[in-house]
């Protein structure tokens, strides 16, 4: 059930069972390009519809997602690889633990892990960054926060391949104010 569906009802208290459909309906293979998938929703008269690789659903595709993508047509395909499979990422935190988590996410198939921290310039995400080089080599790594030349440098020598720029305070995050003292963000 989608949420417009929900908006319809008269009756909010009814089971969500009696409302479920089958996505039977609803599969493509994961080689469909954008254009094979609104085709596909077109037909069907759904504003959803999932790509399946192996019987196991990679992707849930919104009419919406078809539409935006169609808006910016300079944004192209999407990230995919030399194969035309989509590109997949991932995040981790700068735990020991989150090692073994990344092991398991490689070995799932990810191209990139993004280190989530909101201060890039530590020992901690160096050290990180180290370690994944030397470990999974074919890794893409993208981390920071960054606001300076020192602060990117220091990652790029560790081996970094991408960096996040701009730091901003959240609801709970005070990195801004506590760490960068008013610099213009980038």
């Amino acid at each position: 059930m989608a949420s417009h569906d929900w908006v319809k009802l008269a009756d909010k208290e009814v089971k969500i069972y009696d409302y479920m459909i089958s996505c039977k309906d609803m599969v493509l293979p994961w080689s469909s390009d954008l254009g094979k998938i609104e085709e596909f929703m077109a037909e069907k008269g759904r504003d959803v519809a999932a790509t399946v690789r192996d019987d196991e659903v990679v992707d849930v595709v919104e009419k919406e997602d078809v539409e935006r993508i169609k808006g910016y047509p300079k944004l192209g395909v999407g990230s995919v690889g030399p194969d035309g499979s989509w590109k997949v990422g991932a995040a981790i935190r700068m735990r020991e633990s989150d090692k073994e988590r990344l092991e398991e996410l490689v070995k799932a198939g990810i191209d990139v892990v993004v280190l989530d921290s909101s201060q890039g310039n530590s020992i901690y995400q160096i050290e990180l960054i180290k370690y994944i080089k030397k470990m999974y080599s074919d890794l893409d790594v993208v981390c920071g926060n960054v606001l300076t030349v020192s602060q990117a440098q220091n990652l790029i020598q560790a081996g970094v391949d991408g960096l996040r720029v701009g730091m901003g305070s959240g609801s709970i995050c005070t990195t801004q104010e506590v760490c960068v003292g008013g610099r213009g963000q980038v």
